[in-house]
Formats: C-alpha cells, sequence, structure tokens
C-alpha cells in the first residue's frame, strides 16, 4: 500500500521588488522559462508559463555572502514589497523583513 505525503507550504509576508531573474536564479526546471515571478510560497518561484510553484536549482546571488553595495553598483537592489501592508520596504529601513533592527524580523528558515 503507497502512502501519499503532503508537504504544507508556508506563505510569504514579503517579496523583492526584482524578478528573481534579476537576481540570477534559476529559472523553470520543467520549461526552461527564464521569466518567472515570486511564488506566494517562501523558497519558492512561480512559472507563467507552466503553471507550476518550483523551487530554484540555483538560488543567484542568494547561494552566498551578498555584497550589497557590489550589487548596488550593478543595479541590483534588496528591497522588498510587503504583502501584509502592501508597502514598499527599502533595504536600509529598520522595518526592512530581514533587518536586525527589525522586532518581527523574519529568519530565513533553511
Amino acid at each position: 500500500m503507497s502512502q501519499c505525503v503532503a508537504v504544507e507550504l508556508k506563505r510569504r509576508d514579503y517579496v523583492y521588488v526584482m524578478a528573481p531573474a534579476d537576481y540570477e536564479m534559476s529559472g523553470c526546471p520543467h520549461c526552461g522559462c527564464n521569466e518567472c515571478q515570486w511564488s506566494e510560497f517562501v523558497h519558492r518561484c512561480w512559472c507563467p508559463k507552466c503553471k507550476v510553484d518550483f523551487e530554484p536549482e540555483c538560488a543567484g546571488v542568494f547561494d552566498g555572502p551578498i555584497m550589497v553595495e557590489l550589487c548596488g553598483m550593478l543595479g541590483i537592489v534588496f528591497d522588498s514589497f510587503d504583502l501584509t501592508t502592501q508597502q514598499m520596504v527599502p533595504f536600509e529601513a529598520p522595518t526592512w523583513p530581514l533587518s536586525p533592527e527589525n522586532p518581527n524580523a523574519k529568519v530565513r528558515e533553511e
């Protein structure tokens, strides 16, 4: 007898203002589409062609230490869009979702 296990995915509280491809994240593993967007679920992207959520094989700049100033010179920003308040949150703001100054900061769960 086979068993099916459902995985409950955690919903996002925020997304970055730039698309995943702008951070050099890999595209859809099913069709190769590089025009993916942020999924409504944490650690996932959404493919508009396949209409599926997927976990990128490569997290791009998020795979290693992030040189924020260098990324800024290349036009890459880490501002976020808060899905709860529907407001943009600048990277330098104390209310940025991962800011150490934010008492409600979301710690990345691996």
